[in-house]
């Protein structure tokens, strides 16, 4: 099979696919909305159930357990939705329609529901790990806590450093390999064949040889927006860290907010994207392949 350079990979993928960028932007914000919505929801049905049973020190028990299935069947729906997100991205790239309700899709098939399953313990491994160097750290989603905790924690830096080694690092084990596990599942059951085995072991062959190229690849096509992301919380932190007092300052601070949000939106999009291409690239390649054999052999 021939072999493509990364950065001309990276070109292509820019010049073929800029338009569509803001499709998948608007399709990602969509399936984060649906998640928030969803995650809501279930958990306060599961925080009220736990609530309702630990009254009772015989049935605290049951409320664990109910509790922990709804959490579960959460992170199954979360699984169930990303097959529907890679796939309406595979179908961008392919210049295929792509409609709102097959963000769904996976409720449908079997496949998506079976690896849905898979990815599971490995996410839970994953998060329980990254969150053990701040297990004393009981909220996170209030940005003042949060300051407060690294101003009175020396050790901050470093345990956050830590966390997200383990959580890069995880991810990079458990689900790196299976970056390509969506795109063949669509594939193969679009064409009516594929059991678990034969889309398990066909997502880990797609990687022969092409490690080193696919992380050029993506870290050539989202180079600018990762330094971007990461320029800007680096500022709003040491302004905040040490100006917090001048409204000016924080002024800046939420001006700062707002460009990295948008450019983790986008390279959270682009990667997406970039995944269903360089899926696609290589299958019309290896296509090429297969015709240009048969025409050899007649």
């Amino acid at each position: 099979m021939e072999k493509v350079k990364s950065s001309e990979l990276a070109k292509k993928f820019w010049a073929e696919n800029k338009m569509i960028v803001p499709r998948a932007v608007f399709l990602l914000l969509l399936f984060c909305m649906i998640m928030i919505v969803f995650s809501s929801a279930v958990s306060g049905i599961a925080l009220s159930v736990f609530t309702a049973f630990a009254g009772n020190s015989s049935t605290s028990a049951i409320g664990l357990l109910l509790f922990a299935a709804l959490e579960l069947y959460l992170l199954y729906f979360f699984f169930i939705m990303q097959y529907g997100l890679f796939l309406s991205c595979l179908r961008f790239v392919r210049k295929q329609p792509v409609a709102l309700p097959f963000l769904f899709v996976g409720r449908k098939q079997r496949r998506a529901k079976q690896f849905a399953l898979f990815f599971m313990p490995a996410a839970i491994i994953i998060l329980v790990l990254s969150m053990w160097p701040f297990y004393s750290l009981t909220e996170f989603s209030d940005p003042k806590i949060l300051l407060d905790y690294f101003s009175n924690n020396p050790d901050a830096p470093r345990r956050l450093l830590l966390s997200s080694a383990i959580f890069f690092g995880g991810a990079f084990v458990f689900y790196f390999p299976f970056t390509f596990v969506w795109p063949t599942v669509y594939d193969t059951y679009d064409a009516g064949e594929g059991g678990f085995k034969k889309i398990f072991f066909s997502s880990l062959k797609f990687f022969n040889g092409r490690v080193l190229n696919f992380i050029l690849f993506e870290l050539e096509c989202h180079f600018a927006n990762l330094l971007v992301f990461a320029a800007a919380n680096l500022a709003e932190f040491f302004l905040l860290k040490y100006f917090s007092e001048n409204l000016a300052v924080q002024f800046a601070s939420s001006v700062l907010g707002f460009v990295s949000f948008l450019s983790v939106t986008l390279l959270a999009a682009g990667l997406v994207l970039s995944v269903g291409f360089y899926y696609d690239q290589f299958q019309q390649l290896k296509f090429d392949d297969e015709d240009s054999y048969k025409k050899n052999s007649d």
